[in-house]
């Protein structure tokens, strides 16, 4: 029996075509699949993400002044005899001097002390003739009614507005009845002032 070449060869070219078709289909897809998976991956919508904004850094807040601040404030901002006056009632609290007697005893001795002549700019009467809050300044002695304590009179320096819209504002001012003590700062209503003195500059 004689061998036959030539079927021999066709038998090779048909495994081996086999094999290389086997071997691309495992390999993955081919170059034209990749072409067309771009080209509709581009056709797609750009979809963008937005990122979270960061809130700006809070600023800070500032604490509200203390009452020395607001009393050093009220100094600097005045002149002439009403700063002699603020003065020498920050002199007396901070020493701690004592006057005993009435808050009348302890304003008279303030004015005394800082010097000068003060005449009356208001003038009314305790049964509702009051004074504006427009015509109060730092360093006034001011009488009004204490609606804190009984309704009772009482005098004081006026120092500042600590809340206009209430009419409270901050006075040095001495507890009176005779009391053991310095003057002291403290916050008042004035809604009832019926009378205002003013240093003279």
């Amino acid at each position: 029996m004689r061998f036959d070449h030539r079927r021999l060869f066709t038998l090779v070219f048909a495994l081996s075509s086999a094999h290389c078709a086997a071997t691309t289909a495992a390999s993955g897809p081919r170059v034209s699949d990749t072409v067309a998976a771009e080209r509709e991956q581009a056709r797609q919508p750009l979809v963008i993400v937005a990122q979270p904004t960061l809130a700006p850094p809070r600023e800070a807040i500032a604490p509200p002044p203390s009452e020395r601040d607001r009393v050093l404030l009220a100094e600097q901002q005045s002149s002439g005899g009403a700063r002699r006056v603020l003065t020498t009632a920050r002199t007396l609290i901070d020493d701690e001097v004592v006057i005993r007697g009435s808050c009348y005893t302890w304003l008279s001795a303030t004015y005394r002390r800082a010097g000068g002549q003060f005449s009356t700019v208001f003038s009314g009467d305790r049964r509702g003739r009051y004074a504006s809050a427009e015509q109060l300044r730092p360093g006034d002695w001011i009488h009004f009614i204490n609606h804190s304590y009984g309704n009772v009179t009482h005098s004081a320096i006026f120092i500042g507005w600590t809340d206009r819209a209430s009419s409270t504002a901050l006075t040095a001012s001495y507890p009176g009845q005779n009391r053991e003590a310095p003057g002291r700062y403290r916050d008042y209503e004035l809604t009832s002032v019926y009378r205002i003195d003013r240093m003279r500059d």
